[in-house]
Protein backbone atom coordinates (compact mmCIF):
# COMPACT_ATOMS: atom_id res chain seq x y z
CA UNK A 1 0.00 0.00 0.00
CA UNK A 2 1.28 3.48 -0.90
CA UNK A 3 0.19 6.63 0.87
CA UNK A 4 0.61 10.11 -0.57
CA UNK A 5 0.15 13.65 0.65
CA UNK A 6 -0.61 16.45 -1.81
CA UNK A 7 -0.54 20.23 -1.65
CA UNK A 8 -3.64 22.40 -2.25
CA UNK A 9 -3.14 22.19 -6.03
CA UNK A 10 -2.78 18.41 -6.05
CA UNK A 11 0.98 18.20 -6.49
CA UNK A 12 2.59 15.43 -4.43
CA UNK A 13 4.49 16.41 -1.31
CA UNK A 14 5.40 12.98 0.13
CA UNK A 15 4.91 9.27 -0.32
CA UNK A 16 4.93 6.51 2.30
CA UNK A 17 5.30 2.77 1.78
CA UNK A 18 4.93 1.24 5.26
CA UNK A 19 6.17 -2.21 4.17
CA UNK A 20 9.41 -0.64 2.91
CA UNK A 21 9.93 1.59 5.95
CA UNK A 22 12.65 0.53 8.39
CA UNK A 23 11.28 2.82 11.12
CA UNK A 24 8.42 1.06 12.93
CA UNK A 25 7.48 4.35 14.60
CA UNK A 26 7.06 6.25 11.31
CA UNK A 27 3.75 8.03 11.30
CA UNK A 28 1.68 8.41 8.16
CA UNK A 29 -0.27 11.69 8.26
CA UNK A 30 -3.99 11.24 8.77
CA UNK A 31 -4.75 13.31 5.66
CA UNK A 32 -2.58 11.09 3.41
CA UNK A 33 -4.50 9.18 0.75
CA UNK A 34 -3.98 5.68 -0.59
CA UNK A 35 -2.77 5.53 -4.19
CA UNK A 36 -1.95 2.56 -6.38
CA UNK A 37 1.54 1.69 -7.57
CA UNK A 38 0.77 2.83 -11.13
CA UNK A 39 -0.20 6.29 -9.84
CA UNK A 40 2.93 6.43 -7.70
CA UNK A 41 5.08 5.63 -10.74
CA UNK A 42 3.20 8.21 -12.82
CA UNK A 43 4.13 10.90 -10.30
CA UNK A 44 7.74 9.75 -10.06
CA UNK A 45 8.23 9.59 -13.84
CA UNK A 46 6.60 12.97 -14.47
CA UNK A 47 7.81 15.18 -11.66
CA UNK A 48 5.87 18.43 -11.72
CA UNK A 49 3.81 17.23 -14.67
CA UNK A 50 1.00 15.50 -12.80
CA UNK A 51 -1.59 16.52 -10.18
CA UNK A 52 -4.00 14.49 -8.07
CA UNK A 53 -7.57 15.78 -8.43
CA UNK A 54 -10.61 13.97 -7.03
CA UNK A 55 -8.79 10.65 -6.96
CA UNK A 56 -7.49 10.93 -10.51
CA UNK A 57 -4.17 11.92 -12.02
CA UNK A 58 -4.36 15.02 -14.19
CA UNK A 59 -1.67 15.92 -16.73
CA UNK A 60 -0.24 19.39 -16.19
CA UNK A 61 0.68 21.37 -19.29
CA UNK A 62 4.18 22.78 -18.85
CA UNK A 63 4.25 26.54 -18.44
CA UNK A 64 5.25 28.51 -21.50
CA UNK A 65 8.84 29.64 -21.18
CA UNK A 66 9.06 33.32 -22.00
CA UNK A 67 12.47 34.37 -23.33
CA UNK A 68 14.34 37.09 -21.44
CA UNK A 69 16.34 39.94 -22.94
CA UNK A 70 19.46 37.94 -22.08
CA UNK A 71 18.13 34.96 -24.09
CA UNK A 72 17.75 37.22 -27.14
CA UNK A 73 21.14 38.88 -26.61
CA UNK A 74 22.92 35.53 -26.32
CA UNK A 75 21.24 34.18 -29.45
CA UNK A 76 22.01 37.34 -31.43
CA UNK A 77 25.64 37.34 -30.30
CA UNK A 78 25.90 33.71 -31.35
CA UNK A 79 24.49 34.64 -34.78
CA UNK A 80 27.03 37.47 -35.07
CA UNK A 81 29.93 35.20 -34.13
CA UNK A 82 28.71 32.37 -36.40
CA UNK A 83 28.51 34.84 -39.27
CA UNK A 84 32.14 35.84 -38.68
CA UNK A 85 33.16 32.18 -38.65
CA UNK A 86 31.71 31.83 -42.16
CA UNK A 87 34.78 33.76 -43.28
CA UNK A 88 37.14 31.74 -41.06
CA UNK A 89 37.45 34.37 -38.32
CA UNK A 90 37.36 33.31 -34.67
CA UNK A 91 34.39 35.54 -33.80
CA UNK A 92 32.77 38.90 -34.52
CA UNK A 93 35.28 40.89 -32.50
CA UNK A 94 38.17 39.38 -34.43
CA UNK A 95 36.55 40.05 -37.80
CA UNK A 96 35.66 43.62 -36.84
CA UNK A 97 39.29 44.26 -35.92
CA UNK A 98 40.24 43.82 -39.61
CA UNK A 99 38.26 46.91 -40.71
CA UNK A 100 41.52 48.85 -41.20
CA UNK A 101 43.50 45.89 -42.54
CA UNK A 102 46.12 46.51 -45.22
CA UNK A 103 44.68 43.51 -47.10
CA UNK A 104 41.81 44.96 -49.19
CA UNK A 105 39.64 41.82 -49.14
CA UNK A 106 39.92 41.46 -45.34
CA UNK A 107 39.15 45.14 -44.84
CA UNK A 108 36.14 44.93 -47.17
CA UNK A 109 34.75 41.88 -45.37
CA UNK A 110 35.31 43.48 -41.97
CA UNK A 111 33.66 46.75 -43.01
CA UNK A 112 30.63 44.92 -44.44
CA UNK A 113 30.46 42.83 -41.29
CA UNK A 114 30.64 45.84 -38.96
CA UNK A 115 27.85 47.60 -40.86
CA UNK A 116 25.70 44.45 -40.77
CA UNK A 117 26.45 43.83 -37.07
CA UNK A 118 25.48 47.41 -36.20
CA UNK A 119 22.21 47.05 -38.11
CA UNK A 120 21.49 43.71 -36.41
CA UNK A 121 21.86 45.17 -32.93
CA UNK A 122 20.00 48.39 -33.79
CA UNK A 123 17.11 46.32 -35.17
CA UNK A 124 17.17 43.91 -32.21
CA UNK A 125 17.08 46.56 -29.52
CA UNK A 126 14.46 48.55 -31.41
CA UNK A 127 12.15 45.56 -31.80
CA UNK A 128 12.69 44.35 -28.24
CA UNK A 129 11.81 47.83 -26.99
CA UNK A 130 8.51 47.50 -28.91
CA UNK A 131 7.87 44.19 -27.14
CA UNK A 132 8.54 45.78 -23.75
CA UNK A 133 6.24 48.69 -24.62
CA UNK A 134 3.47 46.31 -25.69
CA UNK A 135 3.63 47.49 -29.31
CA UNK A 136 4.25 43.99 -30.68
CA UNK A 137 3.87 40.41 -29.57
CA UNK A 138 6.91 38.76 -28.05
CA UNK A 139 8.40 36.31 -30.55
CA UNK A 140 10.31 33.19 -29.67
CA UNK A 141 14.07 33.50 -29.97
CA UNK A 142 14.04 31.45 -33.20
CA UNK A 143 11.27 33.60 -34.68
CA UNK A 144 13.22 36.71 -33.80
CA UNK A 145 16.44 35.43 -35.36
CA UNK A 146 14.51 34.63 -38.56
CA UNK A 147 13.60 38.33 -38.84
CA UNK A 148 17.25 39.37 -39.06
CA UNK A 149 18.46 39.99 -42.59
CA UNK A 150 21.51 37.96 -43.57
CA UNK A 151 24.78 39.66 -44.31
CA UNK A 152 25.63 40.60 -47.88
CA UNK A 153 29.33 39.80 -48.17
CA UNK A 154 31.28 41.96 -50.61
CA UNK A 155 32.54 40.38 -53.79
CA UNK A 156 36.31 40.63 -53.60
Amino acid sequence: MIYAKFDDEGFPLSFWMPEACSDPDAVIPTDAVVIIEQQHLEFLENTGGRRYVDGEIVVVDPPEIVPTITDYENAIQNLVDETAREKQFRDGVTLASYAASTKPNWAAEAQAFVAWRDNVWAYAYGELAKVQAGQREQPTVDEFLAEIAPIAWPVV
